[in-house]
């Protein structure tokens, strides 16, 4: 077992130094995080739901490094998660990731927790490694070359909160932070700050064309997702849905609709019914023959005799009352495919009714 001593090691702050207590390693992530990191967040102020809140491993909705791009191959995928994102006062964020104290954290390591950090669904102020060994404080305004801003010995969690306060600390970041947690940028809506998350909701479909009795009432959760401004004008809206069981969820998971984009030329969510804001969204899924899919007409699985591609336009009109966007939508779907005469074939389908984001 290697003895670690921030004594000897040329890499680390005079302050780590001060501190002679030696202790042995390698120690594992999970041990990290029971004996140091958890003493840490806690001496800091920091609870899970409470106002200082801290969310574990959380979901990217958009898991891709920028917004709005329609090739997902060009838009680099956010590798991982964050282990931590703590909330100053629910607003002002920054994330760590926890390492083994074995090998030491390295410049990938330290460029994914900077990508995670300024991802707009996170938009991290700080981010943070730790590795039992060390804690260290990048700024996510520079780059993932940028020295550290603070490197501390964490073993003791009383002495590592004391020198992590002025950073991270509730009260500090509200401070020097002011102006994100007043939120200087332009709200996205009445009620809203520049960003605004979808918290849950719902799609709920009132009829179809051609009619199919099933639709009537037929109801999608929304689980999560946000809405934002895109640098070249408008908004973007993304969200993922869930059906109510299985064969529904893997049908919608194979016609693109559990992870939804939707585009509005406008800057700004609309709260007047006259002017609602309009979402508009489109995507296109093939099938090919001998694929097992679900109809919803007769509550059963079918094989495809032939190959279909399906293109799919949704459009979503909501007006924001009391932190919730809602209004009508609509589906339409075009089938087109070759039948088994080798006859080219179409076929439509339209769902309506109403869809509503729950947003903060």
């Amino acid at each position: 077992m290697v003895r670690w001593s921030a004594q000897n090691d040329p890499n680390v702050s005079e302050g780590i130094r001060t501190n002679t207590n030696v202790t042995s390693f390698p120690l594992p992530e999970a041990a990290a995080r029971a004996e140091i990191i958890a003493p840490i967040l806690r001496e800091l102020g920091y609870r899970s739901n409470s106002d200082h809140d801290i969310r574990y491993e959380p979901n990217l909705q958009y898991p891709h490094d920028f917004l709005g791009r329609k090739k997902p191959a060009t838009d680099p995928p956010i590798r991982g998660r964050a282990d931590y994102v703590c909330y100053a006062a629910r607003r002002v964020s920054w994330i760590l990731e926890a390492k083994p104290s074995d090998p030491d954290i390295t410049a990938d390591d330290i460029e994914q927790a900077y990508t995670y950090a300024r991802h707009p669904e996170v938009r991290a102020v700080y981010f943070c490694l730790c590795n039992g060994r060390e804690w260290r404080v990048y700024a996510t305004d520079g780059s993932a070359d940028a020295p550290p801003l603070r490197t501390i010995d964490p073993r003791d969690p009383k002495a590592a909160a004391r020198d992590l306060g002025s950073l991270l600390g509730p009260t500090a970041l509200q401070v020097r932070f002011a102006e994100v947690a007043a939120d200087a940028m332009p709200p996205i809506g009445p009620g809203l700050l520049s960003f605004a998350q979808i918290t849950g909701g719902f799609t709920s479909y009132d009829r179809s064309e051609p009619d199919l009795p099933p639709m009537r009432g037929f109801s999608l959760s929304i689980t999560g997702g946000a809405i934002q401004r895109l640098e070249a004008g408008g908004l973007i809206a993304y969200w993922e849905a869930r059906g109510p069981y299985a064969p529904i969820q893997r049908l919608l998971e194979r016609l693109g609709l559990t992870r939804i984009e939707a585009f509005s030329s406008s800057n700004e969510l609309s709260d007047r019914s006259d002017a609602p804001t309009i979402f508009d969204g489109e995507m296109t899924a093939f099938f090919p023959a001998g694929e097992t899919l679900y109809d919803l007409s007769t509550y059963t699985d079918v094989v495809l005799p032939f190959s279909m591609a399906c293109h799919l336009n949704f459009r979503g009109t909501g007006v924001l009352t009391a932190g919730r966007l809602r209004g009508p939508f609509e589906l339409h779907v075009l089938y087109e495919f070759t039948d088994v005469s080798d006859v080219s074939r179409s076929t439509n389908f339209s769902g309506f009714g109403q869809i509503e984001f729950q947003l903060k």
